[in-house]
């Protein structure tokens, strides 16, 4: 199905800060909103917020012309404008990286449609997408620090790109704190759950390293310099991947 995103009322996009955002605060809200006034919103990052954001709305579907849409059309037409499938069954990236498309990556992996094959798909192309543009500390010394940068779109950016790298982390967490039954097997050491369900316990000391998100006030506002650097290096343990 192709939605034409013509008609598409803005309502149904804003309905995501309403109920998601507090939860998925991934997006600069100011600058999405200016954009989806203006028609500047990339269309899958578009429907990735919708898909969200419809499963709130009055009996979960929406109409668009003579169409039905459900959280499931959104996030289909989503990773359809992002990625192709080869024919190995591996994921290839249709547009350029961007901070737009690891945010529509990490706002699929949210989804509770998505199967669990699709979900490991997204966590590991946003990861790669974060890491593509940059997110990771060059050094030992830039723990502690933050670059100043030549705009504050660019640091924005770069806030939203620490953003999806957290929420994935949460995301780790939450899946290892209650795996599915089926995703369990045995290990020489014991009762461990499968390679893919330890991510967190696979998170590298630089990844520890990159800055935790600042306070909703300064990236509102863009005063991301005048917020304190905070990260968890140090504050956690994290094991080595057993198996």
């Amino acid at each position: 199905m192709t939605i034409n995103a013509a008609p598409l009322p803005h309502a149904r996009s804003i309905v995501f800060f309403a109920h998601c955002h507090p939860v998925q605060s991934i997006l600069h809200r100011p600058s999405f909103l200016a954009a989806l006034v203006q028609g500047f919103v990339p269309p899958h990052l578009l429907y990735a917020t919708c898909a969200l954001g419809i499963r709130h709305w009055p009996g979960q579907k929406m109409l668009s012309g003579s169409q039905q849409l459900t959280s499931k059309d959104f996030a289909r037409e989503a990773r359809n404008l992002i990625l192709n499938d080869s024919n190995s069954g591996e994921s290839i990236f249709k547009i350029p990286n961007s901070v737009d498309v690891a945010q529509t990556l990490c706002l699929l992996l949210w989804l509770d449609e998505e199967n669990s094959r699709d979900k490991e798909n997204y966590r590991d192309l946003a990861l790669q997408v974060t890491e593509d543009l940059g997110i990771l500390p060059t050094s030992e010394g830039m723990s502690m620090t933050e670059p100043m940068r030549a705009t504050s779109r660019e640091d924005m950016d770069m806030e939203c790109l620490r953003r999806v790298f957290w929420s994935i982390f949460v995301w780790d967490c939450w899946r290892c704190l209650f795996p599915p039954s089926t995703s369990r097997q045995t290990h020489p050491h014991g009762n461990f759950p499968s390679s893919s369900m330890l991510a967190p316990y696979g998170y590298s000391p630089v990844q520890m390293r990159i800055r935790l998100p600042v306070d909703e006030s300064s990236f509102e506002m863009v005063k991301l310099h005048e917020a304190p650097f905070e990260s968890i290096e140090g504050q956690v343990r994290i094991y080595p991947l057993r198996l």
